[in-house]
């Protein structure tokens, strides 16, 4: 499990990231409530990414907030592939062949963070279904049938 705040943000970004150090607060209130044992983190609605020599933005506001967390020692993680979800339903709006095709497609085209890794942000309320039934559990199968692996972000490069 990663941190991804204990607000999220209230969904008021531009509020939000206009303070670092309240959002270094919400993340470390929320490491304590969660007893994390680790340091992973990921900005809510925000793809950045501070990893080592690693920095990458999608937009301005939140970046000092990212570099305040990588400076009290968080690894902060955005997403190479979004899976997209019909907001009202949770319905994954991408197939299980849509995605496999997107994976291969950002590799073949070297359009990751990461040569050779590939992170994908997934919504919770995208999977509501059993596992054994679940678009995850069958994308994950399929991939793994090509030959793809998966890891923990603790073990990302």
């Amino acid at each position: 499990m990663g941190n991804h705040s204990f607000s999220h943000a209230h969904d008021d970004y531009y509020a939000f990231y206009n303070n670092p150090d309240t959002v270094l607060q919400d993340f470390l209130k929320n490491e304590k409530t969660l007893h994390l044992a680790n340091k992973l983190a990921r900005l809510p609605g925000r793809n950045m990414w501070r990893l080592n020599n690693r920095r990458v933005n999608d937009v301005k506001s939140g970046s000092k907030a990212a570099d305040t967390l990588f400076t009290n020692g968080f690894k902060v993680f955005g997403w190479d592939l979004e899976w997209c979800h019909d907001p009202q339903s949770g319905v994954p709006i991408q197939t299980v062949e849509d995605m496999i095709y997107l994976i291969e497609k950002s590799f073949s085209e070297k359009r990751t963070v990461t040569e050779n890794n590939l992170v994908i942000l997934c919504h919770d309320e995208m999977f509501r279904k059993s596992w054994e039934e679940s678009e995850l559990k069958q994308l994950i199968d399929k991939l793994r049938t090509k030959g793809f692996k998966f890891g923990h972000l603790s073990e990302y490069p």
